[in-house]
């Protein structure tokens, strides 16, 4: 049981300047992909492209962001995983 204490102390403490996201791999891909979207949509609509015959940039720039966005999920789990480590090995024992 101290154990169980031991790692909820050093979880809240890592939760305050290394919060774990709250969100999916996938939920976070797929947001970032419609928000692509939706910059090239308003990109085209700005300057008057037609974003339909331009399929391959269209697509390339919507797959970029996607990864992007899972490498940045990737990136911040990686930092919680780190922060409570640190704050487990921090804490006593007993």
């Amino acid at each position: 049981m101290k154990d169980k204490a031991r790692r909820d102390a050093s979880q809240k403490i890592a939760n305050s300047y290394a919060p774990r996201p709250q969100h999916s791999l996938v939920m976070s891909a797929m947001v970032g992909a419609v928000l692509a979207g939706l910059a090239l949509l308003l990109f085209g609509k700005f300057y008057t492209i037609n974003m339909a015959a331009h399929p391959v940039i269209v697509g390339a720039t919507i797959c970029s962001i996607a990864a992007g966005s899972i490498v940045v999920w990737i990136v911040r789990l990686r930092q919680h995983k780190n922060a409570h480590r640190r704050e487990y090995d921090k804490t006593n024992p007993g």
